[in-house]
């Protein structure tokens, strides 16, 4: 059995159904924040497992049942990240996320933008699972404190991916749990909030770096992030597009240099 929480930031959800409890906030705190008070909940309540679930989102009727059964398919119980195969909505044919999985130093949702040939469904083993769709197991939760705070919005899933992976936990990608995902369908789109989001997006990405990677995982990174700067310098010439690029750059004075 299960148990549905509605973790409520101010003007984000207008209808109440009887059968969700609805934890209401005054203010919009951010993802972080306002997802730890429903884990919190849930976990006071004596929850096995916690499932995290966007609300710009759809789920296949198996959804919940496949997650279970995957991180249960271990009998050391140390699974304690399941990822869902979340599919954008507009296009149910292009992959957002299977899960977490390390690339040149940095945690990425593997197979974002790809064409869902199935190519990751026996390729089960990942580092954590993007926080839109997911399970995580109780002890584990009990053990890394949930997500960190400082981050507010974007990275939080990354570092707990992080936090769990370099403390002994296993994760799991569950392909028959599908879910379609608009991706950003909450953000206001206006353009002084895409420009917050933008900055912080880019901040976490340096600030889960300088937490958890080492100087070989940093050294990788930064040439990654030299190279498309590059890259899209060059197409910034030719195309004359301004600002393509620099925040790659920024990026790497952030990481070495603030």
């Amino acid at each position: 059995s299960y148990v549905t929480l509605v973790i409520k930031n101010k003007a984000q959800i207008e209808k109440e159904f009887p059968s969700v409890k609805i934890i209401p906030l005054d203010k919009n705190y951010g993802f972080a924040y306002a997802t730890n008070i429903g884990m919190k909940e849930a976990l006071s309540k004596g929850s096995n497992y916690i499932a995290l679930l966007n609300n710009d989102t759809k789920v296949d009727k198996e959804w919940l049942i496949e997650l279970v059964k995957v991180t249960e398919s271990d009998p050391s119980g140390k699974i304690g990240i399941c990822a869902s195969k979340m599919v954008f909505m507009s296009d149910p044919k292009i992959l957002n996320s299977t899960g977490h999985v390390f690339r040149f130093g940095e945690i990425i949702d593997r197979g974002y933008s790809k064409i869902d040939k199935e190519q990751y469904d026996n390729k089960l083993d990942v580092i954590g699972a993007c926080a839109g769709a997911c399970l995580y197991r109780k002890e584990m939760l009990e053990q890394l404190c949930l997500f960190d705070e400082s981050f507010v919005n974007y990275y939080e899933d990354s570092d707990l991916s992080w936090r769990a992976f370099k403390s002994g936990w296993k994760a799991k990608y569950a392909p028959k749990s599908v879910v379609y995902h608009v991706h950003c369908g909450t953000t206001h789109k206006d353009k002084e909030t895409i420009e917050i989001m933008d900055k912080q997006r880019l901040i976490n990405s340096v600030k889960i770096t300088k937490k958890h990677a080492s100087i070989f995982q940093k050294l990788l990174l930064s040439i990654w992030w030299l190279q498309l700067f590059i890259r899209y310098g060059i197409k910034r010439i030719f195309n004359k597009k301004i600002g393509i690029g620099i925040p790659y750059l920024e990026r790497l004075i952030r990481l070495w240099l603030k």
